[in-house]
């Protein structure tokens, strides 16, 4: 290297993972005040989810809900594309994901906890490339899949205390699978104005109660050392992945109590609740918190 020029400035890395009927353009474009503002810390990374919604609009998901929202139709399909996405763009420090992009973080998450504890989810596949150190949910909410439940502390049964229920405002359903039993997610992402964002006085982060240790689900996991299921429900008291949930008060889709349940699923989360809707705020407060949350990885991740 030439003297005194200086080395390229390391910054974290940070998959991006969209909502529902999005692409990675879309989300770009709607986090192109976050992506810049935080650009002396981190770079983003966007992907296309696998499954067209529309192809004359170029949308996308990451799965689509059966009508009752046990099944997630292609979970195994992203699976496997972000298993490749992981080890041919990766490693990734962190992952961002917003709405249904969020679940998939969460799940992200929980298997990645489970590498660093030696356990393997899914013995017939190899997830080890799963690894990361964060995660940042936006708009989030816990799977419903029967499928998904080996991966939270806790079920989302219908007789958990997170019952998942809600409606828009003029008592229609609101088509999100998060928030009722419809087949179809419906999300709609709307930036808010400079002069609604001046005007924002935004809560602090907060430590929600934990809950209480997790009862069995259904699948199996096993441990790394062998080759025989060891147990049927999560091994761990907690997702232990450091996570930061952001979710609004005026969330027409996505129901607050939805996205704090599944912020109690993981160890010490930190929570930020803005008063705007189904979006991501970035307002200079808000950019403050997102970026006092990661700069606390950059020492964990190599890059002070």
């Amino acid at each position: 290297m030439a003297i005194g020029v200086e080395a390229p400035k390391k910054l974290l890395r940070i998959l991006c993972l969209h909502g529902y009927k999005q692409n990675a353009v879309a989300f770009r474009s709607k986090t192109a005040v976050l992506r810049k503002s935080l650009k002396d810390i981190a770079e983003f990374i966007y992907v296309d989810a696998p499954h067209m919604v529309d192809e004359s609009k170029g949308s996308s998901s990451w799965w689509r809900a059966s009508k009752d929202g046990k099944e997630y139709r292609g979970w195994e399909q992203t699976l496997d594309y972000l298993r490749n996405v992981f080890e041919t763009q990766g490693p990734f420090d962190g992952v961002i994901g917003f709405s249904q992009g969020a679940v998939l973080a969460s799940l992200i998450c929980s298997i990645s906890s489970l590498n660093n504890d030696n356990y393997n989810y899914n013995e017939d596949s190899n997830n080890s490339c799963f690894q990361i150190k964060f995660a940042l949910l936006f708009s989030g909410f816990q799977s419903r899949a029967t499928a998904h439940q080996s991966l939270y502390p806790q079920s989302s049964s219908p007789s958990s205390t997170s019952a998942i229920s809600s409606t828009l405002k003029n008592g229609e359903n609101s088509g999100c699978e998060c928030c009722s039993v419809t087949q179809f997610e419906m999300e709609q992402t709307t930036t808010p104005s400079s002069s609604s964002q001046q005007q924002q006085q935004p809560q602090q982060p907060q430590q929600p109660q934990q809950h209480s240790p997790p009862s069995p689900t259904s699948l199996s996991l096993t441990s790394s050392t062998s080759t025989t299921p060891t147990t049927s429900f999560y091994p761990l008291a907690k997702i232990n992945t450091p996570s930061l949930h952001v979710w609004g008060k005026a969330d027409e889709l996505v129901a607050a109590s939805n996205c704090e349940s599944l912020s109690h699923q993981f160890s010490n989360p930190e929570c930020y609740v803005h008063e705007f809707g189904h979006l991501i705020p970035t307002s200079k407060t808000d950019i403050q918190i997102y970026h006092n949350f990661l700069a606390k990885f950059l020492k964990d991740c190599g890059l002070e």
